[in-house]
C-alpha cells in the first residue's frame, strides 16, 4: 500500500510539472495554422531540437536554433514579427516560446505537437 501511495505521489508530482509547463500564457498554434501563417510570410518558423534532428529533416525555411542557445541568441531573432516555435512534439518548443516571451517577445506561439504533427498532416520536410 504505501509502494502504491508513493508511486500516486510522484505521477501527481509530474502531473502538477506538466500542468505549470502548459500554463505559460503562450499560445499553440495547429500544424495547418503555422503552415498558413508561414505561407503568409507574417511569422518566423523556429527549430528548437538539435542539430541532429534539424538534420535529418525540417520545415523549408525554418531558422535553427537549439533549445539551450535560446535565451543566448535571442538577438538573433525578429522582436516586431510573429515566431511560431517547434520541436518534435511540442514540450521544448512550449520551453523556448516562454523564455522568449519572457524576454520580450510579443507575438510567440508554440505549434502544437511540433514536427511530428506537421509530418501527421502530411505537410512537407526539407532535408
Amino acid at each position: 500500500m504505501d509502494g502504491m501511495i508513493i508511486g500516486m505521489a510522484a505521477a501527481g508530482v509530474a502531473l502538477l510539472v506538466v500542468r505549470r509547463m502548459s500554463g505559460s500564457g503562450v499560445p499553440g498554434i495547429s500544424a495547418a495554422d503555422a503552415r498558413a501563417l508561414a505561407a503568409s510570410g507574417d511569422c518566423l518558423l523556429l527549430d528548437v531540437r538539435s542539430a541532429g534532428e534539424w538534420r535529418s529533416g525540417r520545415i523549408a525555411g525554418a531558422t535553427h536554433i537549439p533549445l539551450a542557445d535560446i535565451a543566448a541568441r535571442s538577438g538573433e531573432l525578429p522582436s516586431g514579427r510573429a515566431i511560431v516555435v517547434y520541436c518534435a512534439s511540442g514540450m521544448r518548443s512550449r520551453i523556448a516560446a516562454g523564455t522568449l516571451a519572457k524576454k520580450g517577445f510579443a507575438d510567440v506561439r508554440n505549434m502544437t505537437g511540433g514536427i511530428s504533427a506537421w509530418q501527421g498532416r502530411g505537410l512537407p520536410v526539407e532535408r
